[in-house]
Order: structure tokens, then C-alpha cells, then sequence
């Protein structure tokens, strides 16, 4: 079994990425590092890190487990005789989340998927969950997570280098 030694810096960028993460998930969904040239080099080393931790199999398999509930949940409380079970701390768009629903799926499905997706739909599918600002859990207008939601697939499925043209979901 071999083992992979880590430097001192690269522990240290790992740990402050890990700590960073909501700040770090809106640089990496909006393109950056690779889009702003300008940027210093600790925040794209912080960024790179991130894209890293944002790309493991266990942590896309852990959002996409997270969606699959959400979808659970709109779709048991639209069953009639459904009872609402409150897993979140805050309230979900339920109605809004059964419009998203393919949408939804189809993230959820390329997170699961053997082969990483680029970091910046995964970071946009982060964003998506646990920001409480997201059209998830925010009204910001008519269709607003599903037109969220298609902006992340387009992002998870696009080649790395399509990814980066694309403008932010709004959220």
C-alpha cells in the first residue's frame, strides 16, 4: 500500500479551503480562477484546492444524496395524505422543487457519475443546497430554481473549458 506524503503548505491549503468553502464554491462557480488572470496567487491555490475537495467521489456522491432527499421530500408532500417531515432547518420551496424536479435529477445523476464533472458545476450544485440565498430555499422569480437547476447540469456536463463561458446561476 503506498502512500502519498503532503507538504506542510499543501495540509495548510487544504484545511483553509475546507474552512473557506462557501466563498471558495462562489469564486470556483462564477470561473474563476482560471477567468481572472488578476487573481493572487494564495486565493488560486486556495481555489485549486477546493475544485480538488469539490471533485471527490465521496463528496459529489454525499451532495447528490442530498438532492435525491430534497426530491423525496417535495415528492411525499405533494402525495395526498403526505405528511411534511421537516429534515431542514430552514423551509424548502417544495412546489418550486417539483418544477425543478428533471432538472434536480439530472444533477444529482451526474454527481453520482463515475467520472468527476468539472469543479464549477459541482460548486454550483453546492451553492444550490447549502446556501440559504439560493432559489432553493429563496423566491427571485418565476422559475428561478429550475432555470438555476439547468444552469448547473449545463455546467456539470459541459467540457471544463465550455463551463467557463457560461454566466452564474443567479442565487
Amino acid at each position: 500500500m503506498s502512500t502519498t506524503r503532503l507538504s506542510p503548505r499543501s495540509v495548510i491549503s487544504w484545511c483553509e479551503a475546507h474552512l473557506r468553502s462557501e466563498q471558495l464554491d462562489r469564486l470556483i462557480a462564477d470561473g474563476l480562477p482560471r477567468s481572472a488572470p488578476g487573481i493572487d496567487p494564495a486565493t488560486r491555490r486556495l481555489c485549486e484546492a477546493r475544485a480538488r475537495q469539490l471533485v471527490r467521489r465521496d463528496q459529489r456522491v454525499a451532495l447528490a444524496l442530498q438532492i435525491e432527499r430534497i426530491l423525496v421530500l417535495a415528492a411525499s408532500d405533494a402525495a395526498p395524505g403526505g405528511s411534511r417531515r421537516e429534515i431542514w432547518a430552514i423551509d424548502l420551496r417544495l412546489a418550486d422543487v417539483r418544477d425543478a424536479g428533471r432538472a434536480l435529477e439530472q444533477i444529482a445523476g451526474a454527481l453520482r457519475a463515475p467520472e468527476s464533472p468539472p469543479a464549477r458545476g459541482v460548486a454550483r450544485a453546492a451553492l444550490l443546497v447549502r446556501d440559504g440565498r439560493s432559489p432553493l430555499y429563496v423566491f427571485s422569480g418565476p422559475h428561478d430554481l429550475r432555470l438555476a437547476a439547468e444552469a448547473t447540469v449545463r455546467a456539470l456536463t459541459a467540457a471544463d473549458d465550455e463551463a467557463d463561458g457560461e454566466p452564474p446561476a443567479e442565487g
